[in-house]
């Protein structure tokens, strides 16, 4: 029965028992029935309301969302029409340096194919933890389309095409990542100074990150995740500073059982080394990761280190010259 219908039921009922009321000498009040009847009427009127009230904000924050992206691929156009390229990195270089500009309560991401710069993805998603909207536009769609922009061929190398609409634009908004749930790893050192990772690539993940050797020898990106899927596989590209003529290993480490540790046998990946790198050439070790069919859904941990030499087997031991970063990966079905 619809709402209209219900409520012209309810309304004979009330009309009903108010003709009965005003007849009878004995009843001079509201009846119990007559209540209930009202109450009743309440109910579904309040409830249309928040139903319209959601539809109303869901749409407006969708709007939000479309705007922010087109404002945001404007300047992308303007940059790239005096730089003939579009912006490198995260887009810091977008607005005046200003980078993304965003509404409140929304998340923009810059994807870019480094080092050619002749492709980009712009991510809009809402709330910025656990989105359930998500739009986005690239250099060959201004007009924004559903979805998110893993899988956008040769802008997000090493993730998987998954379609949906607006053709290669993923199946829908990430959901399920929750930061809060990661587990508590130990804590990496160096005997000696950083050689810093500056780059990552993996399903999803584009992050620069600082070059100079007095950084950190450890940098925490775990709000930045990879999206995958049990039994696909991907590609991960790392770059790095190797502080002159030496080589560098990379190794690579997954937390597949969400247990808090990482396991040297089945959870530690050997991606290969750089020489002599400022950590700009595009000089990069790559290798493919096969997700485990075993793998525990959810989120974990990704690490990777970087070390002078060798690699590192342990993923809690002292390295030499080096650095540590981990990032945040959702595992999915």
């Amino acid at each position: 029965m619809s709402v209209k219908d219900k409520l012209a039921k309810l309304s004979s009922i009330f009309h009903t028992q108010s003709l009965h009321r005003s007849t009878s000498r004995s009843h001079s009040a509201f009846t119990i029935v007559e209540m209930v009847v009202v109450i009743a009427i309440i109910g579904i009127l309040a409830t249309v309301t928040i139903v319209s009230y959601k539809g109303v904000t869901g749409h407006a924050r969708e709007v939000a969302l479309q705007t922010d992206l087109s404002h945001n691929a404007d300047a992308v156009d303007i940059y790239q029409s005096y730089e003939h390229s579009y912006p490198s990195g995260t887009g810091n270089d977008l607005n005046g340096g200003q980078g993304l500009k965003v509404s409140n309560g929304n998340k923009l991401t810059y994807y870019t194919n480094d080092p050619t710069n002749d492709a980009y993805c712009i991510q809009a998603v809402y709330p910025a933890t656990n989105p359930t909207i998500a739009f986005f536009v690239t250099d060959t769609k201004h007009a924004p389309q559903k979805g998110v922009c893993s899988g956008v061929t040769g802008v997000l190398d090493g993730a998987p095409d998954s379609g949906g609409d607006g053709g290669g634009g993923g199946s829908g908004p990430p959901s399920g990542f929750d930061h809060s749930t990661l587990a508590t790893y130990c804590s990496p050192s160096y005997t000696y100074n950083a050689e810093p990772i500056t780059k990552i690539t993996f399903a999803g993940i584009s992050n620069s990150s600082s070059v100079p050797t007095s950084s950190p020898t450890y940098e925490d990106f775990t709000t930045i995740y990879a999206t995958v899927n049990v039994g696909s596989t991907y590609t991960i590209n790392a770059e790095g500073n190797s502080d002159g003529s030496y080589t560098n290993y990379f190794t690579v480490y997954i937390d597949w059982d969400h247990d808090g540790t990482f396991s040297e046998t089945s959870e530690r990946y050997n991606i290969g080394t750089i020489d002599s790198s400022t950590g700009l050439d595009g000089k990069q070790a790559t290798a493919s990761i096969l997700i485990p069919t075993n793998a525990v859904t959810g989120s974990t941990t990704m690490r990777v280190r970087k070390n002078y030499a060798t690699y590192i087997g342990d993923a809690c031991s002292v390295g030499s010259y080096g650095q540590t970063e981990d990032y945040g990966v959702l595992i999915s079905p």
